[in-house]
């Protein structure tokens, strides 16, 4: 099964993945926490904000 997980995500253009034991890790779009509050914080206009 993890050899057609790594196929089809050969196909997919920009991803990436990790295998670690029986699983596979994939993503698509590469971002950090940081950018991800940033972009939640740009669409949402919250008063506060506190990640811990």
């Amino acid at each position: 099964m993890l050899s057609e997980a790594h196929a089809a995500l050969a196909l997919i253009d920009g991803a990436h993945q990790k295998e670690g034991k029986q699983i596979l890790e994939a993503v698509v779009r590469k971002s950090t926490k940081g950018e991800a509050i940033e972009e939640l914080r740009r669409d949402l206009e919250p008063d506060v904000v506190f990640f811990a």
